[in-house]
């Protein structure tokens, strides 16, 4: 019996193989939802003399019962492809070991930007597939305003391709960048002393309705605190934040390198701390002037330029 495991978070690759290895009408099952005494059945077949079928059966690592009559029944010479589709696959047990040793297990991990040109070279190719004309630069703005998810940027391109070939301006016109994002950036240029793109950005971000200036400094402010959480304790301790607090390991690092920029110059702990102070109070007279009505985006602007100043001295 062929023997199929694909294995990961990442179902819209994961489901385009399993069509490429089931066909157009294969028999999809949801595993935690069979009784064992169903089992025997549908590996089997519908019938005994009609065309074979291949068999999806989605989330076995779900179905923890059901694993050791798995194992036996796979075990035993049948014609019909089997294909195992799943979120994970714990190596610790007995069935994983099993799969690896009888099956042809392929996996399928979620993209992040530390993958994205992958992820790009992946989209390019779905889109040319599609019939959909998107440059390589509309694809890689996608990509980031979308956080790399495939499902998200594949709506996206259907969409907009009623409006012809889909370029990066279109894509800037169209689609907001996240807030967690723009919040990120606005502070890595700040601390990177990027005046220029620094003033740009907020310019861009002003003229867009989409952007609420409040909920930009409540993300500055969320993400100045985990930077300067992340720089203090530095590189050693990047394993024990993404385990502790369930980040990705590159978002850490990400963190932690704007940590140190923010902490520039500030060599022993006491200079750390009042670094620390002068940053966190640049926002907070941000705050105070939204509140007596100044213009929020020039609030937003000037606590910028401050942070500039505190960390290029």
């Amino acid at each position: 019996m062929p023997l199929h495991v694909l294995v990961g978070k990442n179902t819209f690759e994961r489901f385009q193989v399993e069509q490429q290895l089931a066909g157009s009408s294969p028999r999809i099952v949801h595993a935690p939802e069979l009784a064992p005494n169903e089992l025997p059945n549908l590996l089997l077949g519908e019938t005994l003399f009609g065309p074979t079928q291949p068999l999806v059966l989605r989330d076995s690592d779900e179905a923890t019962a059901l694993q050791p009559l798995l194992m036996k029944l796979l075990d035993e010479p049948h014609e019909d492809v089997v294909i195992l589709s799943q979120n994970t696959l714990d190596n610790r047990t007995t069935f994983a070991t099993w799969l690896k040793q009888h099956a042809d297990v392929q996996q399928f991990p979620l993209y992040n930007e530390k993958t994205r040109r992958t992820l790009l070279d992946t989209m390019q190719q779905w889109a040319q597939q599609q019939g959909v004309q998107v440059t390589r630069a509309a694809l890689s703005e996608l990509a980031v305003r979308l956080q790399d998810d495939q499902w998200a940027i594949a709506n996206e391109l259907e969409r907009l391709q009623v409006e012809g070939d889909i370029t990066e301006k279109l894509v800037r016109q169209q689609l907001p960048l996240p807030p967690s994002s723009n919040a990120f950036s606005l502070l890595d240029m700040a601390a990177s002393g990027q005046v220029k793109q620094l003033h740009q950005r907020l310019e861009e971000l002003g003229r867009s309705p989409l952007v609420n200036p409040y909920q930009t400094l409540g993300l500055l402010s969320s993400q100045l605190m985990t930077a300067l959480a992340a720089g203090a304790l530095g590189a050693p301790a990047e394993s024990e934040i993404a385990r502790d607090f369930g980040l990705p390991a590159f978002a850490v690092r990400r963190s932690v390198a704007l940590g140190r920029r923010l902490y520039a110059g500030a060599t022993t702990e006491r200079q750390q701390r009042e670094h620390a102070h002068k940053l966190v109070q640049a926002l907070a007279e941000a705050d105070h002037a939204m509140k007596r009505s100044v213009d929020p985006w020039l609030a937003l602007q000037q606590a910028l330029m401050c942070i500039v100043q505190i960390t290029q001295a």
